[in-house]
Parts: structure tokens; C-alpha cells; sequence
């Protein structure tokens, strides 16, 4: 069963979907705005959480490097079944292995973390180099 947010964190979500945000209001009572993470118009935080977000975008590395400044971490979620010729029809990047963790570290991330769970979803815990 979903419960409302603890008051010990401050939580701001962004979406692309009105209807997503909508719901973190209602359920989570979440600060969920409409807006597009890659456009720059997000504000800073402590952590960024991007969940099955990377994996649509057109050069993910490059949006990668472009937040650097902007999140002292990042939790960022993919699917771990996917292979760059068998993938989702709208994904345009499909990683295997550890080529999900060496995205982050190309744009000059310390991987501190790079799992999988058994729902086939592959999960990487990181943070900008000094």
C-alpha cells in the first residue's frame, strides 16, 4: 500500500506526463511539476532519480555530462533484457553488461554502485568525479 512521503526529505518530481505528476501528488504527496529534465529547466538537488529515462534519449552521455553541475547524485534505472538488436521499439540505446556503468564513467561519473534485480532492470548508483 502507498504512503505519503516522511517530511524528512523535501521531494520534487519532474515529468513529461501531466498524469504521472498528478498521480505523485495525490498519492505520494509529492511536489510534481510537468517539465522536461532534458531542456535544463529543472532546478538542482541532491539527487537526481532517473528511472527508465536514459534509454529514450537521443545521446544519453551527452545529457549525462550536461547535469553534472546540477545533482550531487544519480540513481538511474534501464532494462538489463535488452540488446542493442533486441530491444523496445521506442528505446534508442540498449546496454549489456557493464556498457551501462562505462556510460556514466565516460561522462565523468564515479560509479559507486551497478546492479541488477530479478526483474531484468539494471540500476546505477553514481556520483560527478572531483
Amino acid at each position: 500500500m502507498a504512503t505519503k512521503a516522511p517530511q524528512v526529505f523535501i521531494l520534487k518530481g519532474f515529468d513529461i506526463s501531466e498524469a504521472s505528476c498528478q498521480y505523485a501528488r495525490d498519492v505520494y504527496g509529492m511536489d510534481a511539476k510537468f517539465a522536461d529534465i532534458t531542456s535544463g529547466e529543472t532546478p538542482p538537488a541532491n539527487i537526481a532519480i532517473l528511472s527508465e529515462i536514459l534509454e529514450h534519449l537521443v545521446s544519453p552521455r551527452d545529457f549525462l555530462t550536461s547535469i553534472k553541475e546540477k545533482y550531487r547524485w544519480i540513481v538511474a534505472s534501464s532494462p538489463a533484457y535488452e540488446s542493442p538488436s533486441d530491444h523496445y521499439e521506442f528505446h534508442t540505446w540498449a546496454w549489456t553488461g557493464k556498457s551501462f556503468s562505462e556510460m556514466f564513467e565516460e561522462a565523468g561519473y564515479e560509479v559507486v554502485k551497478h546492479y541488477e534485480d530479478q526483474l531484468s532492470t539494471q540500476f546505477v548508483v553514481a556520483r560527478p568525479k572531483e
